[in-house]
């Protein structure tokens, strides 16, 4: 059997099924996301009329670039989205930055209480650690750098988003390759205890990202299913 449900779904299902791992759920993550706006400066950056390009049919942005994380380096990744916005040049300026991996933010499951389809209800425990406010003003500092080589970048344009907004969740049945109850799967995504039981998508990553957790789940997808081909 092979479940690949989101990094919520996933856990709340083996819950539900009596599957039920000390690390099932537990150590949540998903990076912080500083979001911004800045309109670019044309006159400073000696654009013209002629250099500012215009959006395509039907879409709202021009263009979106990456700033990649770069390791200890360049720890934080941005993304930038450049659009027409009542009538001015904006650059969208988000920045992302990992969190610590702690068992402290995990997924509750009830054995009374359920959700609407009848699953066993979820409670969100999230919360940032002193090290992770230090990333984040961190990388505020790198947002702000950045808007202001191209515009003007007040302190309070800069925000926080809650944690969630970014839908990038990772870790709540994640890999490894030792039972030694941080994990709820091997590297080939089997459930440990199990031979017919695989996990894939999103929660099985083990480690923080700085970005979108699609590409790093459907690589370890890829794995996991010639691992399940591999079985059968």
């Amino acid at each position: 059997m092979l479940i690949a449900g989101d990094a919520l779904r996933t856990p709340q299902l083996l819950w539900a099924s009596g599957i039920r791992p000390a690390a099932l759920g537990v150590r949540l993550n998903e990076h912080a996301s500083i979001d911004g706006d800045v309109e670019i400066d044309a006159a400073r950056l000696g654009l013209t009329d002629a250099d500012i390009p215009t959006p395509p049919a039907g879409e709202p942005f021009i263009g979106s670039y990456w700033s990649p994380s770069i390791g200890a380096a360049r720890p934080a990744h941005g993304q930038l989205m450049e659009r027409e916005f009542d009538g001015k040049h904006v650059l969208g300026v988000g920045w992302y930055c990992a969190t610590e991996i702690r068992p402290e933010n995990r997924i509750e499951f009830s054995d009374e209480r359920t959700d609407a389809v009848g699953m066993p209800h979820m409670t969100v425990h999230f919360s940032y650690s002193d090290p992770d406010l230090a990333e984040i003003r961190r990388t505020m500092d790198v947002q702000r750098a950045a808007a202001n080589a191209i515009g003007a970048f007040p302190d309070g344009d800069s925000e926080l988003l809650p944690p969630g907004a970014s839908l990038h969740y990772t870790g709540t049945v994640r890999m490894g390759p030792e039972d030694d109850g941080t994990t709820v799967v091997d590297t080939d995504g089997r459930v440990w205890g199990f031979e017919n039981l695989f996990l894939a998508g999103n929660g099985v990553i083990p480690t923080a990202l700085t970005c979108n957790s699609t590409l790093t789940g459907a690589t370890l997808s890829v794995r996991i299913a010639r691992a399940v081909s591999a079985a059968l």
